[in-house]
């Protein structure tokens, strides 16, 4: 018994900090802004032209995604020197024929990172009215949407599977509670059993009595520890269809994205 209650004890303190609020979680809840900016940003104490896009997350994912998605697509990796990465002579077909040098910076604020990136035509950046801004923009694009398709899919795993939990949680509640009602049923039978040997056996009274006070102050304690799991079952019922919103939501969002990733891409 002891055991069932500090499981349901520990379980309603898991429960508890699951629910505060997580600013990421909360950050993705609402369309992000997927819009790729052109803007002069500071590069080596001067101002240049640059392309601006904004990602919720950590600066940390946002360089390693970064850096995986042009390493992957263009064979470029990135030397990195007082908070700028820069690629040096690398050729990028869809924003020059040549070679180019393609500088890449990150700052972090709250849930959002903002990744700026500039290329460096050799003495000349691009801008937003040079002819390979069309390239970078869309180059920037196709990042921006990969990226938050994958992440989508790692929150969504992550509800799933925390949702998966609480269901066996729950399955695990009701075993123990239905253990506990056989119990009880198995101590009221020994109540009556007790109380009918003492009507057979007079001389055996005061000790079925004890007996009998014994079992009913058991039946009492189990009583109360029942009401308190059926509590502790409809919380988690509540907690289940709290968090099968937040996956609903999660999963329509998913597919909102992806509808307008395919419609953004065949734009291009």
């Amino acid at each position: 018994m002891k055991t069932i209650l500090a499981s349901a004890f520990f379980l309603l303190i898991g429960l508890t900090t699951y629910s505060q609020t997580d600013a990421m979680h909360e950050a993705l809840s609402s369309s992000p802004d997927m819009s790729v900016k052109s803007q002069n940003v500071k590069l080596m104490k001067e101002q240049q032209p640059a392309f601006v896009a904004e990602l919720i997350g950590e600066k940390k994912d946002v360089e390693d995604a970064w850096e995986d998605y042009v390493r992957d697509r263009f064979d470029i990796k990135f030397d990195k020197k007082k908070g700028v990465s820069s690629a040096l002579g690398v050729t990028i077909p869809m924003v020059a024929p040549g070679f180019v040098t393609l500088y890449t910076s990150y700052e972090q604020e709250d849930t959002r990172t903002r990744l700026n990136t500039w290329v460096d035509l050799g003495g000349r950046f691009v801008d937003d009215r040079a002819t390979e801004a069309g390239g970078m923009k869309t180059l920037l694009q196709e990042f921006v949407v990969d990226y938050y398709a994958e992440l989508y899919e790692d929150v969504l795993d992550g509800q799933n599977k925390k949702l998966s939990s609480l269901t066996k949680e729950k399955e695990h509640m009701e075993k123990d509670g239905e253990k506990l009602e056989k119990e009880e049923e198995r101590r009221t039978k020994n109540i009556a059993d007790a109380k009918k040997e003492s009507e057979e056996a007079n001389e055996q009274i005061t000790e079925l009595k004890s007996k009998i006070e014994s079992l009913a102050n058991d039946v009492v304690k189990y009583e109360a520890d029942i009401v308190q799991l059926k509590k502790d079952q409809e919380n988690k019922k509540e907690e289940i269809e709290k968090h099968q919103v937040v996956v609903d939501a999660q999963r329509t969002r998913l597919e909102a994205l992806r509808v307008q990733a395919n419609k953004m891409i065949k734009q291009k």
